[in-house]
């Protein structure tokens, strides 16, 4: 383990970046490594974990990547989809020529290169050099998705594009530029570049190849239909209507026309700002999770230099949307299935980021995942429950969901407040206003973004940890709000004007009114 650990200071990546004196840094690093040590040993000591229970979990995950190296799926569902070998979950199988190139080992089953920890909320940093990714191009295993949602176990028969001189091209992860537009335009724009989208996923999926960089850019303004309720009403769209079933068929077609009413997208502007955050808690690379990926705009937006050393894996339950998202990130780790039927092993994660869905009629049936005995978790509060146990300690947890989190009084938000707490320290939160999504989305609702760190120790809240557990009434403009303890001791965190929500029956929720750009500098 040491040496795993301290092997990413050598890693020439890392000298890559550090210009042309890097002494001073790398002292810094080696100081931060052994202080880091000294912290790792100490809590574990203090910790009082069950040997067992320990030992167990190491297992899992090592058999979880031996699973990797042998060609086969990471998961029990059918709608994942591998990316290049070598940058799924701790990268699998390596050559000689790789480890040769590399200077990586393999220790247990789980690549040396992967691990290294970060300054203080103690994520793993994961370093990916130039070699390396030229090496993961090399061959590629079980990914790719037919036509008829099937799965070819070998991606050794895909065509592979090519330059104009013949060379081939290797697929890369997507990211946005400042001129995307990704979001943007009217609702007649985003209906054009939705189906210019889907026209283009069907070509490429009968071509069973991947995107080239420039059909990238097209997939990547899909917006989904949220807020297109016109679309499947209006005459005008005949036409296209029926193109868009001959090429998803029936299935998918229901799906699109009854996700209206909540498949939003996030806004650039908000991905960034979270983005910055969870870099300035200190994470430069490692595991990242996206449980309610859409198309990925999530990564699209991530510091390259952090994409390059992290290894991503997504989820996203819309057959079109989900395979859109493997065409553009090819690279990752993509499964199209529902989160509840997605199953991975606890303590996987360094980070999960996300817009997760929220809707407090929708419940979640898993076994796994119940309050009171036998209740189920609404939609929301369910993907905090379950992404508890796949960070791993120390790990991070950024969230927009749905107001109820934080300030619903019933039985369920008490309990998933409870749950949460037990296991992480709520770092910061923000209360979006409900201008926030307009543009991107289409809707007006106010959104809570809130961020989490799981405990190295359970039973130790860290220095930093905030109180969120109450919901308590306060006083604004003559009118009283059922509002967290967290925002009455941080107002400044309500980032617009308190007015009523009218979209919820309980009229004494908490809503805000602002400026979206002025939001995002907020933020």
């Amino acid at each position: 383990q040491t040496y795993i650990l301290a092997k990413t200071l050598f890693d020439r990546w890392y000298f890559y970046e550090l210009g042309e004196n890097p002494t001073e840094e790398i002292y810094r690093e080696t100081d931060n490594k052994v202080n880091q040590f000294k912290s790792l040993e100490k809590d574990f000591k203090a910790s009082n974990i069950n040997e067992n229970e320990f030992l167990k979990q190491v297992k899992d995950l090592i058999e979880y990547e031996e699973e990797l190296e042998d060609g086969r799926d990471i998961s029990e569902s059918e709608g994942s989809s591998g990316g290049h070998r070598g940058m799924e979950f701790g990268s699998g199988r390596e050559t000689d020529e790789t480890r040769e190139k590399t200077g990586t080992r393999s220790v247990g089953g789980i690549s040396g290169k992967n691990d290294g920890l970060s300054d203080r909320t103690g994520t793993d940093s994961v370093g990916k050099n130039e070699s390396q990714q030229q090496s993961d191009g090399s061959d590629r295993k079980s990914g790719t998705r037919k036509n008829d949602g099937s799965r070819d176990s070998e991606r050794g028969d895909q065509q592979t594009p090519t330059s104009r001189d013949n060379r081939p091209i290797v697929a890369k992860n997507y990211q946005a530029t400042d001129d995307a537009d990704i979001g943007g335009g009217t609702k007649g724009e985003k209906i054009k570049r939705n189906m210019e989208a889907i026209r283009l996923l069907a070509k490429l999926e009968e071509e069973n190849r991947d995107a080239t960089p420039d059909e990238q850019k097209i997939l990547a303004r899909y917006t989904g239909w949220g807020g297109l309720k016109q679309f499947f009403g209006d005459e005008r769209y005949e036409n296209l209507r029926n193109e868009l079933k001959n090429l998803v068929g029936n299935k998918a077609f229901i799906a699109a026309s009854s996700s209206v009413k909540n498949a939003h997208y996030t806004s650039p502007e908000v991905i960034k700002a979270m983005w910055q955050g969870i870099e300035k808690l200190g994470f430069n690379g490692g595991r990242i999770l996206e449980p309610s990926m859409g198309v990925g705009n999530m990564f699209a937006f991530m510091n390259p230099t952090v994409m390059n050393r992290s290894t991503l894996v997504g989820v996203e339950m819309d057959s079109i949307t989900g395979r859109i998202a493997q065409k553009l990130y090819p690279n990752a780790s993509i499964h199209v299935t529902p989160y509840q039927d997605q199953n991975f092993p606890d303590n996987m994660f360094d980070v999960a980021i996300g817009n997760v869905p929220f809707s407090s009629q929708v419940l979640i049936e898993d076994k796994n995942y119940k309050y009171n005995g036998d209740q189920n978790f609404n939609v929301h509060n369910y993907f905090f429950a379950k992404t508890l146990d796949k960070v791993r300690p120390g790990g991070l947890i950024a969230f927009i969901t749905s107001t109820g989190t934080m300030q619903t009084k019933g039985d369920q938000a008490q309990a998933i407040r409870e749950r949460m707490n037990e296991q992480a320290d709520l770092i910061a939160a923000f209360k979006l206003p409900s201008t926030t999504f307009e543009k991107n989305a289409g809707t007006s609702v106010t959104t809570d973004l809130l961020i989490f760190q799981k405990r190295l120790d359970p039973r130790k809240p860290s220095e930093h940890a905030q109180q969120w557990q109450k919901v308590k009434g306060k006083e604004y403009q003559g009118y009283v709000y059922d509002l967290n303890e967290y925002y009455i001791k941080h107002p400044e965190h309500l980032l617009g004007t308190p007015t009523k929500n009218t979209l919820y029956a309980e009229s004494s929720q908490m809503a805000l009114e602002g400026d979206s750009s002025e939001t995002t500098n907020s933020l």
